[in-house]
């Protein structure tokens, strides 16, 4: 079954740190969006197979984020984020953000945001 997680930082602006994201999100199959910027807070999300985002997780946090705060992780029928195109995709906004993803995903990620 598919697993999301979401995670916030102060910001995302590292391109070295982007693309070791980049090649975790591809190597290990996942769907990832990213809100990146110096304007806070960078967030990420992610979605795949359960042992596929905990590697992905695991990634980011050995990149050690400043402000790194795991706002929570459930089960999910379907992958809703990209539409579960495999990959990592970066955004401006976070209005950009919910534009990327499905009605149910969209959802659940404003609440853990505190924005519902």
């Amino acid at each position: 079954m598919p697993y999301r997680i979401l995670l916030t930082t102060h910001h995302i602006t590292s391109q070295a740190k982007l693309s070791a994201l980049t090649k975790a999100a591809h190597a290990h199959n996942v769907s990832c969006l990213l809100k990146v910027g110096a304007h806070p807070p960078g967030i990420m999300l992610c979605e795949g197979d359960t042992a596929d985002v905990r590697a992905w997780h695991a990634v980011v946090k050995r990149l050690r984020y400043k402000d790194y705060s795991y706002k929570g992780g459930q089960e999910v029928p379907t992958r809703d984020v990209m539409r579960g195109k495999v990959g990592l995709k970066q955004v401006g906004s976070s209005k950009e953000m919910g534009e990327l993803m499905g009605e149910e995903a969209r959802g659940w990620w404003r609440g853990r945001m505190g924005w519902k």
